[in-house]
């Protein structure tokens, strides 16, 4: 019987008393691991979190194994966290990198990698296993959910090329650094890129030099001159879409040219909210990562409003973004005609920003 070593993305919030307040990752491959545990023994691995004590992936098995007849669990091993191996996420030059991806690659003779959320990570079970398989002639290959993941990232990274298609990219987050690549590249491409949340705090500071007060800014980071200038020029030709009015922590509405020191930026104002719409009514095709406002303190109003007209329109749509989920599922929107939601966050950005060139693909190819 061929062993699998079928590399997932159980990465599912867990509380402290052991409940899984959220399954649907784990339900998602369900379907993969019965087929393949038929006539297969099946290898499991993933991380959870960021691989703390607390971190074990005993709870996802214990669900996991509940949903799967008896032959189907005799033939899975779930193994724990893979980043209670001090090598997985370490540099590939290190010895312990060397040494735990060849310890998970002596598990089975077959890979398969259906962690599309993780591609972007160069970790010893996403690059490693797969580089040592392929100088053995061992077979490696991409699991059926991020196949559906590439085909739909590749359908809107693909109307986005074709500059009559009007497309709106919606991004928002805490960093922006390492966006910066990805909102250059929309902007080469003649899209129009609205920008959110703290990541738009670094423009409205660094670019356009204005007062944002305490609000939140990458640390140790400075938009350089160059990319300044383009972003200037994209602001000025009303390319790249900023928070002309913003809702602040006290709740207040102002405008971003009147901010104080002790005001803090909570979330878009009722006239950028306004815009922002019009823009999306206007677009044939539009991506969204992240939400616009500090929801989980409750600034969820302007994020909400724009995925609520998403749900109703017509056009190719692709949304991703850990926090954007969440608010995705309360508003029950599903992958349906036009419209996929991606599991990946960062991964999603990276493959549109980098045309797919991801570790964890390159390392499969």
């Amino acid at each position: 019987m061929k062993k699998i070593i079928l590399r997932l993305d159980l990465n599912v919030p867990i509380e402290k008393n052991g409940n899984i307040r959220d399954t649907e990752r784990i339900d998602a491959v369900i379907p993969e691991i019965k087929k393949l545990s038929e006539k297969n023994k099946i290898i499991i691995l993933s991380h959870l979190g960021k691989g703390e004590k607390k971190d074990s992936l005993k709870p996802v098995e214990n669900y996991l194994r509940k949903k799967l007849n008896k032959k189907e669990n005799e033939n899975i091993q779930i193994l724990d966290n893979v980043r209670f191996w001090k090598g997985e996420t370490l540099k590939k030059s290190s010895k312990e990198f060397k040494e735990t991806a060849k310890y998970f690659a002596s598990l089975g003779d077959e890979y398969i990698n259906d962690a599309f959320a993780t591609m972007h990570r160069e970790h010893a079970s996403i690059v490693g296993i797969p580089e040592i398989f392929k100088k053995e002639n061992k077979k490696v290959s991409l699991g059926d959910l991020s196949k559906i993941e590439i085909k739909n990232l590749e359908k809107s990274l693909k109307l986005a090329k074709d500059k009559k298609n009007k497309t709106l990219l919606i991004l928002s987050g805490a960093k922006i650094s390492t966006k910066l690549p990805l909102i250059t590249k929309f902007l080469d491409l003649n899209a129009k890129v609205f920008v959110g949340g703290g990541m738009a705090n670094q423009i409205l500071k660094d670019v356009l030099n204005l007062e944002t007060g305490s609000s939140f800014l990458e640390k140790d980071f400075k938009i350089s001159p160059v990319i300044k200038k383009t972003l200037l020029t994209s602001i000025k030709n009303k390319q790249l879409l900023l928070p002309i009015d913003v809702i602040l922590k006290n709740k207040k509405v102002e405008t971003v040219d009147k901010l104080k020191e002790k005001d803090y930026i909570a979330d878009i104002g009722p006239t950028t909210l306004a815009i922002l719409k019009k823009e999306v009514e206007n677009s044939k095709n539009i991506i969204l990562n992240g939400p616009l406002g500090l929801y989980e303190d409750g600034f969820d109003a302007g994020t909400i409003a724009i995925l609520k007209i998403l749900k109703n329109k017509n056009v190719n749509i692709l949304i991703g973004g850990g926090d954007t989920l969440v608010l995705v599922k309360n508003l029950k929107i599903v992958s349906k005609n036009k419209t996929f939601i991606s599991t990946a966050g960062g991964a999603m950005l990276e493959y549109l920003a980098k045309d797919g060139k991801l570790p964890g693909l390159l390392a499969l190819n």
